[in-house]
């Protein structure tokens, strides 16, 4: 969930105010290895919830009035890998593509995230983040400076990689926040 006035699309260029994290920092070449990282913490975090008694529980529980649930903020990053992997794709085979609006709170709703199974959203991450790294692995560094538009703003296929990484790295420290993993 977006939130503040911070124009989200700056995380391609500078650490994001409200997390810290900066995907800017990242250098192209590192990026699909910082994507498949980026998952398997993911996985981590939801098995280590889950594997314990009232985890599932846990997961969907909304904690914050203006929030989501660790699972909601699982499967928003789930989708946006995919929709992300679609960018990158379809940025690196068409000169300046608009890429239209992703409205991810529509999703949210229509695909029913608090009812989804954990696992599934889990296995469903890792996928996402594997896809997405083997389509950027193999680039010329050219390939990296393609550009596609949304709504005015303009990303490269970089800076594409770099805002779903973000996303991942964001909404995992919001899942973190809401549900902390257990300890051993």
């Amino acid at each position: 969930m977006a939130s503040g006035a911070f124009d989200y699309t700056q995380v391609q260029f500078r650490a994001c105010p409200e997390c810290g994290h900066d995907a800017s920092a990242i250098p192209a070449a590192d990026l699909a290895a910082a994507v498949v990282d980026i998952g398997r913490r993911w996985q981590e975090f939801i098995g280590a919830v889950t594997d314990h008694p009232g985890g599932v529980d846990a997961l969907c529980e909304r904690r914050d009035a203006d929030g989501w649930a660790a699972l909601e903020y699982a499967c928003h990053v789930r989708d946006v890998l995919s929709v992300f992997a679609r960018r990158v794709e379809l940025a690196l085979a068409t000169h300046r593509p608009e890429l239209g609006w992703w409205d991810h709170e529509r999703a949210a709703a229509d695909e029913h995230y608090l009812a989804q199974d954990p696992g599934a959203v889990a296995d469903d991450l890792q996928h996402g983040t594997s896809e997405l790294a083997d389509i950027v692995q193999p680039l010329h560094p050219a390939a990296w400076e393609r550009v596609a538009t949304r709504q005015g703003d303009e990303f490269t296929v970089a800076g594409l990689v770099r805002f779903a990484w973000h996303e991942a790295a964001h909404h995992l420290d919001d899942a973190r926040r809401v549900v902390p993993a257990p300890t051993a």
